[in-house]
């Protein structure tokens, strides 16, 4: 209480992960640009939005979102989180006609382009970003699931995530799986 210094430190760190997604967003509509006529038009058309907060389950918190297509019956969006004491994480949400879509593909796409380690979430909460919750299973655990049920998804979700003790290489990590989850959604 006494201490101002942490605070400082804090409001330090969290100013870093700003300036950090705020040239990963640069990247990223780059990415997006240039293959603007192989992703849906609503996630061409989609802008960045960068926001923080203080208690995802107690602990402070930066978010990216983009690209953002947030409706009540369909969802495209990736998600880049920096939680305090936890991880940086990059997520793809799907809902609507592209997951149907995307979970008839994904097991195939996701171990042909290297992210066999994905964690996937298609039941709980759907805003859940805990990826060691009981809501999201490892992608060996989901194509079982789905080998033996008959199930109708209303979303589908797709995480990896970072270590913050590798700050360094957080960028590199974060664009790659931007870039892998465009890939997923290509046309």
């Amino acid at each position: 209480m006494q201490n101002a210094e942490w605070i400082l430190t804090k409001n330090r760190v969290i100013g870093k992960v700003y300036a950090l997604f705020g040239e990963l967003a640069q990247g990223m509509q780059s990415y997006i640009s240039a293959h603007a006529d192989m992703l849906p038009e609503n996630v061409v058309a989609s802008t960045p939005k960068i926001s923080k907060g203080e208690q995802y389950e107690g602990l402070p918190y930066v978010m990216l979102d983009y690209p953002r297509c947030f409706g009540k019956q369909e969802v495209l969006a990736v998600r880049t989180l920096f939680w305090w004491g936890n991880y940086f994480s990059s997520t793809l949400h799907v809902k609507g006609p592209v997951a149907k879509n995307m979970v008839i593909n994904v097991g195939k796409k996701s171990i042909i382009s290297g992210i066999a380690t994905v964690r996937i979430s298609d039941s709980g909460d759907e805003w859940s970003h805990t990826l060691h919750s009981e809501n999201y299973m490892s992608s060996q655990e989901w194509l079982l699931k789905e080998a033996t049920q008959e199930g109708e998804n209303s979303f589908l979700k797709l995480a990896m995530q970072y270590p913050l003790k590798d700050w360094d290489m957080a960028p590199v990590f974060l664009k790659q799986n931007f870039e892998q989850w465009m890939n997923l959604i290509k046309k």
